[in-house]
Parts: structure tokens; C-alpha cells; sequence
């Protein structure tokens, strides 16, 4: 991108107010004051009206397409990856941007890249002079307040974006710029807060003033260190300005006092501590914020959530309340955990359906969580919240992991999609479902038995005929390609996860098969075996994901009976040909950086099968672990697991009206998923002592 971008520095009179105002072909932007509130200068950039325009160029691994707005690093455009044609917003920074600019460019990439919240926009990728991350397609909030906004809708919103706070202090991250400019809508009604430029950071000893005048809170004025109460200060300012449908006054009481009067007490008095001008004297932090404005009862102006209608019979799925644990993940994201052998006891699953399950899995105890979205649902310790769900994603893991490697996946798969029950299951012996024999017979650890166990617990829990996405991953994924569904039942939708699909390599192939015999044997040597796996988890398929999840990994193929093991290498070594349901349900993501197995074995095999080119992804820059945090590389992750929540998506989709699946039977248009978004309303403020 070219510049030229300028700097005004505007000198402040004392006791004057200052407003945005013309300069030449640009915009020059000052700090209007509080009563009271001396500042010394004020410093803004702006980006010149006459720079050629970037359209067509590549970024990092982004073609600019079309310019979504202007602010005060730079201009931010709609890129499209070059590789696997998904889209982003790709900020720009000029090269002779002033320093402070870069200093912001800087904290933001950082900030971003230390936090992972369903409500924060997540970062894909960071060049010298652009960053990019993930595309919303959907108005920026300040947009949106051009029309009324429910107070229900209103208080919802705050809800997530306290929520994404409530992350980020705890984390170290003090946003200091939250404000509707700053928060983004989808089309699905999610909040998502982003522009982290002039984040604090826990480790910083000292921080140039800033902030929007509108927003700040009083401390912000006078002090360049603030805390996680300026952060709930401003919070409180956005949700005023949707309830009262613009941006506040200064005076907070002159805020107040636009509201319409039909609005509860509790809501006002929330709003007023939120608003205090003395830091402690308001929430104790902005998760006791979003926990009085839960409790709003909002009367005759609509309930915050609203159920989704029964659709089916809820006697079938009593299981749902005799789960161990329940928390609450993220605003209005619960997670349950269950186990089998407690519904047998409790008599939530009857003792002969159980009894069928292990003889036809040899499961001696099965278990799993499940995600969903009780403000739609309900709570999801009830029957009743399963019975309103649209449709069900389960996510199943590779050698050596549990389902906590998919709790990212989950928790985006139902921020974006209300209706959506995730069961993200214990499988093969990890986990809380261990097998009833130290050696299992072959057909129960093979892919295709491994599938076919799956089918039988959806089918135990009354699942089988719901809409249904099956995502695996690594081992799991060669079960998802060579599973078969019986003739009479729903058949879902499946994605493999970088499959070990080694076919049309056949030196590897070969070495694999060997690889397996020699598990096998060394299985009866407990010792060697131990070695042999410790390896296997820390060799170059596992380099690039956080340690912790490396050496929980080793603990897991440590707990389970290594015999086991040799028989799920056993199975994995056979390279089972996909199924003829496969080539035409499934969809097969693959990283071109996955040591196991590139792109182009994928594309090879693929065509060989019949399976079309259209139903194979390539992640750009993805390990064999896509999914897993990438201590190096956060980033990389983030961009990773939107491809991947967006490929289920595509499929939920089509589980609602199967003429819209891509690749052999259609896919949606981009025009029919995204919808044009523009905010030039991005400019940081500034102030220098």
C-alpha cells in the first residue's frame, strides 16, 4: 500500500472543547474534554483521499478485493487467501506511517494473539505492514445503532462482549478502546469485539494516554494506566448508546435521562454502577456486570433469549440430566460431561440398550461432552434442550488426544449456529471410554468398527436421526472415510481431518504396515512399547502444538493398556479404502505443512477414488494438528480453526436444505453467506502529555 498518511498535532487551548474537523483531503481528529479533564495535546493520523488504491494486490497470503474502511493505522480491506479462497479482513499499515501508529499496529497483533474467545475476532496472519483476521459479515455495532435496537438485543450483546472482557483481563489484556466503532456484528446476531491497538498489557510499566472521548472513563483522562474498570466503564457507555439509539452525552445524567421510562430498575441501577466515576465504586469486575444484567427481567420488552420450538419428543432423551458436570464456558455457551455407566445407574438409559451397546462396541464405559446454547436450547442438563435442537456436530479425536482438543471448535461451531448440539466423545480407549478387554477384538478397533460404534452410541442417546455432521480427525478420520451407514437411517454429513490416507504412497504405506507389526509386537514388551509411543507423540507430527498438550498426549497412550494400542495401530495400518457413502458426504481438509501427508496425495487419491476436488481443503499453514494451539504460531491456529468451523458450517447448511451442499450437488454462493460491510468510523484517539 502507498502513502502519503499525515500526523496533526493540535495543541489544546485550556477549557476548550475540540471536535472532528476538515483539513485539506483528510480528517483530522482531536480529543474533546471533560469538565475538569486538562490535556496538553492531542495526536491523530489520517490516511490521504488521493493514495491509489491497493485493489488487486496480494498481501501476505491475501488478494484485496474491496475496501471495508478507514482508520487511524491505516485502511482495511476484504482479502481473499490465495490458497483456499476464504476470506479476511486485512488491515494495512502505510510505510511512513507515524510511530505511533506502528506502536499500535503492534498491540493489537499482540493482544490478539494471547487471546482465544469466540466473542474476539481472532488473528490469521501478521506481515510487517498488515495483519489480518477473521472476516465478520456484518456491521460494525456504531453502524447498526442507526436503527432502533431492541433493549433485549442490546443487553444480549453486551452480554458476549463482557463476556470477550472477562477473557481478556483475565489474560492480562486491557482493551481501553471498547466502543460500538469497535464491536462487530454477524449476520447471525453475534458480537465480536476487535481493534486491540491500544490494549494494555499487565506487563507494561508505563503506556501513552488513550482512548475515545466518548467512551473513556473519567481515570482514563489522567492516567495512561488503566484497569479492567475503564474496560466496564465503556461497556456501560456502549449499552447506554443502544438504549437510548446514539452516541451518549458527556454527562452520564443526561444519558439517563433519554431513556425510555418503560425500562426495569435493575437495568438502570446496573447501567449506574457500571457508569460510576470512581473505579471502585463500580462491578467488581465486568463478569458481576454481565451477571446483573442477566438477571434483568425485561417484562413486557422481550426476554434477552428466547427458546427455540420443540421438535421432537424430549421422553427420548432423559440421559441429558444425568450428566456429572456442567459449566458455562462463554455468554450463553454451556458444556455438560457425562458418562454412561452413570446413566445406567441413574436409570437415564435403560440396562439391556447398554448391555446391545457393549457387546456391539466392547465399551466397558463411554464418555462425552456436549456444547450448546442454552438462551435457545434451555439448560442443557434437560431433555428439553435436545429435543429443540436443529441439528448435531460430532467432533471426534486422533491418537493419543481426548475431546478437550476440540473444546475451540466447539464453542465457535455454537456461538455461530444457536440450534447446534457438539458431542465431542472419548474414543478408542483414551479418555473416559475404555474398552472391556485388554484386547479388543479387531472389528471393534478398526476404522470401519470404529464408525459403526459411533452410529450405536448416536443410536443409544436417540441421536441417529437427527440432522448430523461426524468430523474425526487423524485416526479418526479414516474411520469418518470408511464407515458405512445402514440403508434405513439419516446419513450425515462427514469431514476427515488430515487422514493418514497413505495409499498412494506406497513406500510409506509399506513402512506404516511395518511400523504396525512392530507396535504389535512390542506390545508384550511394556517397557520398549512405552518408548515406541513416547516417540510417536513427540516426532514431527506433534512439533508444532503447545507443550502441554504434547505431554498430556504421552500420558494418555501411558494410561491406556498397550495392547489397545496395538490393535488401534493394527487398524490404522490396514489402509481401508473409503466407503461408497464417503466419496459423495465427505469433505476432507488437509494442510500442505502436514509432515504425515501434503496436499497433493490428498488431491491424487482423491481423484482416484472419484471423491471430487471440490469436497478436498487445504489449510494454509496448517500442521497435522490444525486444531491445536501452536505455541509459535497462535495465529496460524485461529485462521485454521475458522476454515474448519466454516466447513461445518457449509454442511450444517446443506443439513437444512440439501440443494445448497457444494461441491457435487452445489454450494452456496458467497453473495448468499457474506453481506457487504464498510465502517470508516475506526480512528484511535490519542492523548500526549
Amino acid at each position: 500500500m502507498q502513502g502519503p498518511y499525515r500526523v496533526q498535532c493540535a495543541p489544546k487551548p485550556p477549557n476548550k472543547r475540540f471536535s472532528s474537523t476538515p483539513v485539506g483531503d483528510s480528517t483530522r481528529c482531536v480529543c474533546p474534554e471533560l469538565p475538569n479533564r486538562p490535556i496538553h495535546g492531542a495526536y491523530t493520523w489520517a490516511v490521504n483521499l488521493q493514495t491509489p488504491s491497493p485493489h488487486g494486490q496480494t498481501t501476505g497470503r491475501y488478494r484485496l478485493e474491496r475496501r471495508l474502511g478507514r482508520g487511524a493505522m491505516g485502511e482495511v480491506w476484504l482479502g481473499r487467501d490465495t490458497l483456499t479462497d476464504n476470506l479476511a479482513a486485512v488491515k494495512l499499515v502505510a510505510s511512513d506511517a507515524p510511530e505511533v501508529a506502528r506502536t499500535q499496529f503492534e498491540r493489537e497483533w499482540r493482544a490478539i494473539a494471547r487471546l482465544d474467545h469466540p466473542n474476539i475476532v481472532h488473528l490469521y496472519e501478521v506481515g510487517p505492514a498488515h495483519l489480518a483476521t477473521a472476516y465478520i459479515d456484518g456491521p460494525s455495532l456504531q453502524r447498526r445503532l442507526q436503527s432502533p435496537i431492541d433493549p433485549s438485543v442490546a443487553i444480549d450483546w453486551t452480554l458476549q462482549v463482557a463476556s470477550a472482557l472477562g477473557h481478556a483481563h483475565a489474560q492480562g489484556v486491557v482493551h481501553r478502546d471498547v466502543k460500538p466503532a469497535n464491536v462487530l456484528l454477524d449476520s447471525r446476531g453475534n458480537a465480536f469485539l476487535a481493534d486491540f491497538g491500544l490494549a494494555l498489557f499487565d506487563e507494561d510499566a508505563e503506556a501513552q494516554r488513550g482512548g475515545t472521548p466518548k467512551y473513556m472513563a473519567p481515570e482514563q483522562w489522567e492516567q495512561s494506566k488503566v484497569g479492567p474498570a475503564a474496560d466496564q466503564f465503556a461497556l456501560g457507555r456502549t449499552l447506554l448508546a443502544m438504549l437510548i439509539g446514539g452516541p451518549p452525552p458527556t454527562q452520564a445524567s443526561e444519558g439517563f435521562a433519554l431513556l425510555r421510562e418503560d425500562l426495569p430498575a435493575a437495568l438502570i441501577a446496573a447501567l449506574q454502577r457500571a457508569l460510576h466515576h470512581q473505579p471502585d465504586k463500580r462491578f467488581a469486575s465486568v463478569s458481576d456486570f454481565a451477571v446483573a444484567l442477566a438477571a434483568v427481567d425485561l417484562g413486557g420488552l422481550g426476554a434477552v433469549n428466547r427458546l427455540a420450538t420443540t421438535k421432537r419428543d424430549a421422553d427420548a432423551f432423559a440421559w441429558a440430566a444425568g450428566c456429572h458436570h456442567k459449566q458455562q464456558v462463554g455468554h450463553d455457551l454451556e458444556r455438560t460431561d457425562t458418562r454412561i455407566s452413570e446413566l445406567v445407574r441413574g436409570g437415564q438409559v435403560d440396562e439391556d440398550a447398554w448391555q446391545e451397546f457393549q457387546a456391539q462396541t466392547s465399551y466397558a464405559e463411554f464418555g462425552w461432552a456436549m456444547y450448546g446454547r442454552p438462551g435457545r436450547l434451555g439448560s442443557l442438563d434437560t431433555a428439553a434442550a435436545v429435543a429443540r435442537a436443529s441439528e448435531v456436530v460430532v467432533l471426534l479425536h486422533g491418537w493419543g488426544c481426548t475431546r478437550d482438543v476440540w473444546a475451540r471448535i466447539a464453542q465457535q461451531l455454537c456461538r455461530d449456529n444457536a440450534e447446534v448440539l457438539v458431542l465431542t466423545p472419548d474414543v478408542q480407549g483414551f479418555g473416559e471410554s475404555v474398552f472391556d478387554q485388554p484386547w479388543p477384538s479387531r472389528p471393534h478397533t478398526a476404522p470401519d468398527g470404529f464408525y459403526t460404534a459411533i452410529k450405536h452410541w448416536l443410536a443409544l442417546l436417540g441421536l441417529h436421526d437427527l440432522p448430523t455432521v461426524i468430523v474425526g480427525h487423524s485416526m479418526a478420520g479414516i474411520a469418518v472415510l470408511a464407515g458405512e451407514d445402514a440403508p434405513d437411517t439419516r446419513r450425515p454429513y462427514r469431514v476427515s481431518i488430515a487422514p493418514p490416507w497413505l495409499s498412494t504412497r506406497p513406500l510409506m504405506w509399506w513402512w506404516v504396515k511395518i511400523g504396525t507389526l512392530l507396535l504389535i509386537a512390542l506390545s508384550y514388551l511394556g517397557p520398549a512399547f512405552r518408548l515406541v509411543t513416547d516417540s510417536v507423540s513427540m516426532g514431527k507430527t506433534s512439533d508444532r502444538i503447545a507443550p502441554h498438550v504434547r505431554t498430556e498426549m504421552i500420558h494418555n497412550m501411558r494410561r491406556i493398556d498397550r495392547t489397545v494400542l496395538g490393535r488401534i495401530a493394527q487398524g490404522i495400518g490396514l489402509g481401508l479404502e473409503p466407503s461408497a457413502e464417503a466419496i459423495h458426504r465427505t469433505i476432507i481438509i488437509a494442510g500442505d505443512e502436514d509432515p504425515m501427508l501434503t496436499a497433493d496425495p490428498i488431491f491424487a487419491a482423491a481423484a482416484r477414488i472419484g471423491i471430487p476436488r471440490s469436497h478436498v481443503r487445504v489449510l494454509s499453514t496448517a500442521s497435522h494438528y490444525p486444531h491445536i494451539e501452536d505455541p509459535e504460531h497462535p495465529e496460524h491456529t485461529a485462521r485454521n480453526s475458522a476454515e474448519i468451523v466454516a466447513c461445518i458450517d457449509d454442511l450444517l447448511m446443506s443439513c437444512r436444505d440439501p440443494t445448497l451442499m457444494y461441491g457435487g450437488l452445489r454450494r452456496p454462493e458467497p453473495a448468499d453467506l457474506h453481506r457487504e460491510s464498510a465502517d470508516s468510523d475506526t480512528l484511535a484517539y490519542l492523548v500526549d502529555d
